[in-house]
This record gives C-alpha cells, structure tokens and sequence, in this order.
C-alpha cells in the first residue's frame, strides 16, 4: 500500500495517508489468463480502509476541533488527487470492477463508504449543522468528484472546486446557528 504525507490539523503535524491499495486498479487483480485473484484486492481494500480510519483517528487526537478535522482530511484528499501518480480512488475504481453488491470486494467498498459518511455526518454535528446526514451526502459526492475528476479529467480544476466542502458546511452550520 502506498501512503504520501498529508498534514495534519492546521499543518501542524504529518502522518501518512493512505492514497491506494496495492494493486493499484482492480484490472490489475486477475492473473494473466484472467481469473480473477479477488480475495487480494478485497484485503488490500480493507488495509487502505485500517490505514484510513488510522490516519483520521492520529488526526482526530490533535484537535478538539471538528472544522481542522474536516479540513484536514480534505486537505489529505486534494493533496492525494494533485499528487503524482494518482489513479483515482481505489474504493470507486473496484466498485465500478465488480457491480455485484454481494462480492467480497464490493463489501469492503460499502465498508469503507458507510465509515466514510458516518465520519463526516459526526463531524457536521459536532458543528451544530441542522442537517449533518445530508450535509454528509454532499461532502461524500464532492470527494469523489475531486477523486473521480482528479484521475479522469483536470486534478487542478477537481481540487479547486471539491476544496470549497468543509468551508461551505461550516459556514451552514454558522448561519443556522445564528438565524435560530
């Protein structure tokens, strides 16, 4: 598994973020005469999610803050998608590999995905968001953009426009405070 620095809250710290499973493209998990090898990419899918949840869990412990939190692990996410080598997402690569919801690989992608929403939705109500689960959704949708964009299309553009996330679910959470 590859991992790159991403900062930490506020840039002040450094641990390593997790950028991709090794293989590197569910394509690259079948042997030469196509069988597929799976149960590999399904472990490699979990490990990438372990170092995740790790990374998060390191920065989580430096700051009481849940918008450094957010803007840390976004931070980590544009930094991934602006980094060379990026191949997109592997959890969003092996999804669109393997369609059947049953399949091993496919449940650790649901996995990391409901871990991933869960992570967000606590955060947006740590910061008093009047609709965390929603706000949720559209952090989860701008962060595949930025992962799905960054790979396929422009990683400048994808970065740009997926890094306004946190900021504007911030800023929500602000303005409802104050109009209650």
């Amino acid at each position: 598994i590859r991992t790159r620095s991403a900062p930490g809250p506020a840039g002040t710290a450094t641990s390593r973020w997790p950028c991709s499973p090794t293989p590197t493209s569910p394509h690259s998990a079948r042997s030469p005469s196509g069988d597929e090898l799976t149960p590999d990419l399904a472990a490699d899918l979990l490990d990438v999610h372990r170092l995740t949840a790790e990374w998060l869990a390191d920065v989580i412990e430096g700051t009481d803050d849940p918008a450094r939190v957010l803007r840390a692990l976004q931070d980590a996410i544009l930094g991934a998608v602006s980094g060379p080598g990026f191949r997109g997402c592997p959890f969003l690569n092996a999804a669109a590999e393997f369609p059947d919801a049953t399949h091993p690989v496919r449940r650790a992608v649901e996995r990391h995905r409901e871990w991933y929403l869960d992570v967000y939705e606590q955060l947006l109500r740590r910061l008093g968001h009047p609709m965390p689960g929603d706000a949720a959704d559209d952090l989860m949708l701008a962060r595949d953009g930025a992962m799905a964009g960054g790979y396929a299309g422009d990683p400048i553009a994808s970065t740009a426009a997926s890094s306004t996330g946190p900021s504007f679910a911030s800023q929500s959470a602000k303005n409802e405070r104050r109009a209650s």
